[in-house]
């Protein structure tokens, strides 16, 4: 039996964006559908929505949102007129401190939901906000062989052209409209564009998944230099090209002065005002002396290491990447801070030196994937602060890292993706 449409209470947020609540009518005379749960996009908790169903699974319904029929005082008119196709934003229809507030619920859901201990609610702190809009201090955008150049749209790898980016930073946003002109010109040889600011301007970097020869590189660096002052070109992963600046500098906390400078392309937190807040919250957590000993893994090109070794702890650094680990190292030699930078996996590097190290600390930012198998050889010191962006691997992570022995004394997310349902969160642990 097909159903059009069904009536639903929204009561709760899932990780995703899409409201949740159970069907209270529907367009067809089939008992079965009452009381099922159903997920709906856009909504809020407390409205009540009709929805067009887009899938029926044995025990809950995906819809698609028709009309709002009660609305929630939370509810907004969102600043982007991409909001709902393109995939970059989702929760813009409502208001930030009601977004906040719901973010909290759905790190303590995921908690409850992960069996955790209730020791570890009671000590969730509320999410630290930043701006709800500008803050974005990269994109990245895709290029379709037509020229069209944006994001992906929701649920596609279709490209929706974008013509404004209300979340990124206002000098990102300002180039937006002029990149046609440019996808058009070298939609054959590059997929995208990724476009990087700090307090010195933009720098762009041009990505081709092709082996590029001499002349088509040559073209796109002189069709991109009307567009930006600073580029990077990579084909088939190498760096090929470029002019002006390719480092950016960004700054940290822990010294005045203090600076991250990273190779434009590299992995770097998006959100500049909420990563520096959530180092000072490691650094007021941790109190670093210079008689300690710091293990960072996944250092990249010194996040941590960089605002930690300058507030005097000795630092070892472990990255598997050459171009983040010779960034560090020539940070740490500039400012003349006692980092150990050791270019290698986490894995190997727990393998070869982890029973040997005699650690005060150990901070770990892995992956979106998490910690993993890693759980069982990360006792590398009596405290540890976790980062994870992936509110799921982390609540993993911690059961497990709370069955081999460690207390969880802390929990602190930070809302580094003001828009979505994504948190950069921060754990305190301890061994038992």
């Amino acid at each position: 039996m097909t159903v059009s449409s069904v009536d639903v209470n929204i009561r709760t947020l899932a990780f995703g964006g899409a409201g949740v609540g159970e069907v209270t009518s529907h367009s067809e005379a089939d008992p079965t559908l009452l009381g099922i749960s159903a997920f709906v996009p856009f909504t809020i908790p407390g409205e009540q929505v009709r929805a067009r169903v887009s899938q029926r699974k044995k025990r809950y319904l995906e819809g698609e949102l028709e009309e709002v029929l009660t609305a929630s005082p939370d509810r907004v008119t969102p600043e982007c007129r991409h909001f709902s196709q393109c995939g970059g934003c989702e929760l813009q229809h409502i208001s930030y401190s009601a977004q906040l507030n719901q973010k909290m619920e759905m790190v303590r859901g995921a908690m409850q939901a992960g069996r955790l201990p209730y020791a570890v609610m009671e000590v969730l702190r509320p999410v630290v906000g930043g701006s709800a809009y500008n803050y974005r201090r990269r994109v990245a955008l895709h290029l379709d062989q037509t020229g069209r150049v944006g994001f992906y749209r929701t649920k596609s790898r279709s490209i929706i052209a974008l013509e404004e980016c209300p979340i990124s930073e206002p000098q990102i946003s300002a180039v937006l409209p002029t990149l046609r002109d440019l996808a058009k010109q070298i939609a054959k040889q590059i997929s995208s564009i990724v476009i990087e600011a700090d307090e010195n301007g933009l720098i762009a970097v041009l990505r081709s998944p092709y082996d590029l020869n001499r002349t088509d590189i040559e073209m796109v660096l002189a069709k991109a230099k009307k567009f930006f002052s600073n580029v990077v070109l990579l084909s088939a992963g190498k760096d090929v090209g470029g002019f002006g600046r390719k480092v950016l500098e960004l700054p940290l906390p822990g010294r005045a002065g203090l600076k991250l400078f990273l190779a434009a392309g590299a992995f770097s937190q998006v959100n500049w005002q909420v990563n520096q807040l959530m180092l000072k919250q490691a650094l007021e957590l941790a109190k670093p002396k210079s008689s300690e000993r710091i293990c960072d893994l996944y250092a990249g090109a010194g996040n941590f290491s960089l605002p930690f070794a300058a507030s005097g702890a000795k630092v070892i650094a472990v990255e598997c990447e050459p171009r983040l680990v010779a960034m560090g190292r020539q940070s740490a030699e500039r400012y003349r801070l006692d980092i150990e930078y050791v270019e290698s996996s986490v894995e190997k590097f727990l393998a070869q030196r982890g029973a040997q190290l005699n650690a005060d600390l150990v901070i770990a930012d892995p992956p979106r994937s998490g910690l993993g198998e890693l759980v069982k050889s990360i006792n590398l010191a009596p405290r540890m602060i976790l980062i994870s962006c992936h509110l799921p691997s982390l609540v993993r992570d911690l059961h497990d890292l709370i069955e081999v022995g460690w207390r969880v004394e802390l929990v602190q997310p930070f809302d580094m993706f003001a828009q979505t349902t994504y948190l950069e969160i921060l754990v305190l642990l301890e061994r038992s």
